[in-house]
């Protein structure tokens, strides 16, 4: 979303003036609603309503004074955008209703008192949406002592920064519905409205939920009573931004009014390759609690941005067994192989969770590809294991590892049956800082116990690693034991079957390179096609890049042929396809050109509607001039040479009332239906915008209303067909006179015949 500079610098000297100035300073420039709506949005975010400076009544007057009236309780958030709206001359209704704001606990039954809210509905390009200007408000305390915009405060000036949340701008019902129930069901602006018990019940989701493009999966309701002593919560996370998401939770015990945090009771990790999050959750005790999820985006960079919530439930443990240990703590970087261990270079290969189910004997081998095998000799690994439970004790000799191939190799044991932690570390040289990349928790089922490795041990099987890398690149002879032996001779039988994998991975890779390079979808498919039957574990990385390149392909060549064929109904889809899959930025220009479109086209749409919504009466006013000012009979003409009326014929307004007069098929609503943009000749659009008289649409509107409606929506059509025909329009010359027939050759679907015409007629 765009920030409107002159919205968030207004000079406070607005305050001191009446509305209408003010309005008049936001929205100069705009023509279109969306921008006016939104400078208006944006304006009144920024405002530090809670802390003007103000020991006395403004005068009535002023703008100040309805922003003490808000501070004071007098009047509402809800209230001001509709005064500033009509101002704005947009259409914008209060709505009143219940919300799940700062008095809702999850779980309530909605109070009417209680949770009562108000929020605003507006029309913009034909469509109702709906903005809350009070939950956009976002605060800051910081100070600023320059700038025009500064409140002072005596001899001290201050300013909170105020950020504005454009969740709550032009919000989606349905999303909007999660949080806002309307006292009038078709406020809801939904196709499947909500009732106040589905409103009451439904999860608990809030602005990350839509923001980080979260899906629930297992449990829908906000409410979860369980007869056992653990729940599993399951999310979905897009894939393609999975590892760039970072999580939170907390966990409260609700006793007598008092809340006591428990989220060491709480499990989180990535699951299904990275698709899905699972929570478990396994409290200490029988008891109500609150769950609460929260996430970030990392790639967005800004000083104010954070962990917002995604999901709040209400947890009933009823019976069950209650001694439980909490889990370990949550890792800075998160439980399982993540973004760190990626940006380390290391790529998982058996284990992509943060759990780890040890075997029946307590044993398990962890195993990671290095993607850049030169780094190999610049790596030193280092495992730990830790107990579980309430403290976390360092069990020294319960894992070594070695480096095969390109290949890290964890080998864990656990003493005996239980929870463990164990984290892996990496540094680039043996004096270097150790990074961790990767924590798991160990599960163990074993009935037996295991010893720890010989001491020492460890060192030996580096030894081991370090020859054999002298005697790849050295080629000298050492002293190695039969063990090393073994897996040399393994090693020089494989060397060469090696080497042509890596040879072709790199083809494999040039080949991606090219078809990303020629925008060519259809090669990418291929390419991946190949990579994924080689099963080769080091190219995974290349084929989730290939896949996520391959989705913006295929959605820029879909959004370009929509464009070019002018499908409202199917643009609106691309577009929407484009947003879930957060790639916005990335086809910044198809997705502009699309927006503009749909701005045009709903223009239209809004405008054939204000036409084919006149009354007989209105249309009688106008076939009723004996002798029609000039004004009327031209723009008449104009609108008649669009619909296959030459000039030579409407010039006589007795031929234009003939028109007007005409029923059934061949009324003058029947015309505007039936015609057809695309069909509309450039040189015959450039003579109708010829005709149209030079007069502003108040003028013409003063004169007859009905005469101004269809001035506006030739004016419209005039401009749609020039701005299609681009640098066409300087050969042209405009056509008014000629043996044309009216525009009604049957072509395929349009957007104006997908248009609602018939509640209209």
């Amino acid at each position: 979303m765009l920030v409107y500079h002159v919205a968030v610098t207004t000079p406070t000297k607005f305050y001191q003036k009446p509305f209408k100035d003010l309005v008049n300073y936001l929205i100069a420039g705009y023509d279109d609603e969306m921008s006016k709506i939104r400078a208006i949005y944006r304006w009144i975010t920024g405002q530090p309503i809670d802390h003007l400076p103000l020991e006395k009544k403004p005068s009535k007057s002023h703008v100040l004074f309805e922003l003490w009236r808000i501070k004071n309780k007098e009047k509402s958030y809800a209230e001001l955008v509709s005064k500033l709206c009509r101002y704005a001359d947009i259409p914008c209704v209060i709505i009143h209703g219940a919300v799940k704001g700062s008095t809702y606990e999850v779980g309530d039954r909605i109070d009417e008192v209680k949770h009562y809210g108000e929020w605003n509905a507006v029309l913009v390009d034909g469509h109702w949406r709906f903005i809350n200007a009070y939950w956009g408000t976002v605060t800051h305390d910081v100070i600023n002592p320059n700038g025009d915009d500064v409140i002072k405060n005596g001899d001290s000036p201050f300013r909170l920064y105020y950020l504005c949340d454009d969740h709550y701008f032009l919000t989606d019902p349905d999303q909007f519905g999660t949080t806002h129930l309307p006292m009038c069901q078709k406020w809801q602006l939904r196709k499947d409205p909500l009732t106040q018990t589905e409103f009451e019940t439904m999860a608990y989701v809030k602005d990350g939920y839509f923001n980080l493009h979260i899906q629930t999966l297992t449990h829908t309701q906000c409410i979860i009573v369980s007869d056992s002593n653990q729940v599993e919560l399951k999310f979905a996370i897009p894939q393609q931004s999975s590892l760039n998401i970072d999580f939170k939770c907390r966990l409260f015990l609700l006793e007598d009014g008092v809340e006591k945090r428990k989220d060491r009771y709480v499990f989180i990790h990535r699951t299904n390759n990275n698709k899905t999050l699972t929570v478990k959750i396994r409290p200490p005790e029988r008891h109500v609690y609150r769950f609460e999820l929260f996430g970030k985006d990392v790639t967005i960079k800004g000083d104010y941005y954070d962990y917002d919530w995604i999901v709040i439930y209400k947890l009933i443990f009823n019976e069950g067994k209650y001694e439980r240990k909490p889990f370990p703590p949550y890792p800075a970087i998160g439980w399982g192989p993540g973004r760190v261990a990626i940006e380390t270079g290391l790529v998982p290969l058996s284990h992509l969770s943060g759990e780890v189910d040890m075997d029946d004997y307590g044993r398990a081998e962890i195993k990671f590809r290095i993607s850049d095998k030169t780094r190999i000799g610049d790596m030193f690994f280092t495992a730990r294991v830790y107990t579980g439970g309430e403290t976390m004790e360092e069990l020294q000799d319960y894992c070594v590892h070695r480096v095969e191939n390109g290949d890290v190799m964890f080998n864990v044991v656990t003493p005996e049956k239980g929870e463990f932690v164990l984290k892996l570390s990496v540094k680039d040289s043996p004096a270097g800082n150790l990074q961790e990349f990767c924590e798991f928790l160990l599960i163990s089922n074993q009935k037996d116990g295991n010893e720890r490795y010989p001491k020492g041990f460890q060192e030996r099987k580096e030894n081991n690693v370090k020859s054999d890398l002298t005697i790849k690149q050295e080629a000298q002879t050492v002293e190695i034991t039969d063990e090393t032996t073994d897996k040399s001779m393994d090693k020089a039988d494989t060397e060469e079957p090696i080497e042509k994998s890596e040879n072709l991975n790199d083809l494999l890779r040039q080949r991606m390179r090219v078809s990303i390079e020629e925008n060519s979808p259809e090669e990418l498919s291929s390419v991946i096609k190949d990579m994924k039957a080689l099963e080769e574990p080091s190219i995974q990385p290349d084929i989730i890049y290939g896949e996520e390149s391959l989705q913006l392909l295929e959605l820029k060549k879909e959004l370009q042929e929509r464009i070019r064929d002018r499908d409202i109904k199917l643009i609106e889809a691309s577009l929407k396809k484009v947003k879930t899959a957060n790639v916005e930025d990335k086809l910044e220009r198809e997705v502009s050109v699309a927006r503009n479109l749909l701005q045009r086209f709903k223009k239209l749409q809004w405008l054939l509607h204000a036409v084919l919504d006149l009354d007989r009466s209105t249309i009688a006013e106008i076939r009723g001039y004996s002798s029609p000012p000039i004004i009327v009979h031209a723009v008449m003409m104009s609108t008649l040479l669009l619909l296959g009326h030459w000039a030579e014929e409407t010039k006589e307004w007795k031929n234009v009332q003939m028109v007007l007069g005409k029923t059934g098929h061949e009324s003058l609503k029947r015309l505007i239906i039936e015609f057809k943009i695309e069909a509309c000749p450039l040189e015959v659009a450039i003579g109708a915008g010829d005709f149209l008289p030079e007069y502003s649409i108040d003028q013409i509107r003063e004169v007859s209303a009905g005469c101004a409606t269809f001035f506006v929506w030739v004016k419209a059509v005039v401009e749609e067909v020039q701005k299609r025909a681009g640098d066409e329009i300087n050969n042209i010359r405009p056509l008014t006179t000629g043996p044309r027939k009216r525009c009604k050759k049957k072509r395929k679907m349009t957007f104006l015949e997908d248009l609602d015409i018939t509640s209209a007629r």
